[in-house]
C-alpha cells in the first residue's frame, strides 16, 4: 500500500524509515512524492516573491529540503546507500562521541 503523505517532511521521514526496512522501492516512492510536494511549495514562493528581491528564510529552507531529497534519490539510482536520517540512537551516539 501506498501512504498519500500529508506533508514533503512526513514523506521523507517515511521514505527514510522504508529505506532502513529493506523496502528500498516504496522509499524512493515517498521521496519522490516529498520532491513533487516541495517543487509546488518552491513554485508558489518563486512566483509570489517580488522580481529581484532575494528568497525568503522559509523559500531557502525548502530549497535545501529539496536538495537533500534530490541526494536521496541520486544516490538510490547509482546504487549507493540514501542519505537518511539518522536514528535516535544514532544521534545520541553522534552528539556524544568517545562512549
Amino acid at each position: 500500500n501506498t501512504v498519500k503523505p500529508a506533508s514533503a517532511e512526513q514523506a521523507d521521514h517515511y521514505g527514510d524509515a522504508l529505506w532502513r526496512a529493506g523496502r528500498g522501492v516504496e522509499a524512493k516512492t515517498q521521496w519522490e512524492a516529498a520532491k513533487r510536494l516541495l517543487d509546488s511549495q518552491l513554485s508558489m514562493a518563486r512566483a509570489a516573491r517580488p522580481a529581484g528581491t532575494a528568497p525568503r528564510p522559509q523559500e531557502r529552507k525548502v530549497q535545501q529540503h529539496s536538495e537533500a531529497i534530490d541526494a536521496k534519490l541520486k544516490a538510490t539510482d547509482a546504487g549507493k546507500p540514501p542519505p537518511v536520517s539518522p536514528t535516535l540512537e544514532e544521534a545520541a551516539k553522534a552528539a556524544s562521541p568517545g562512549r
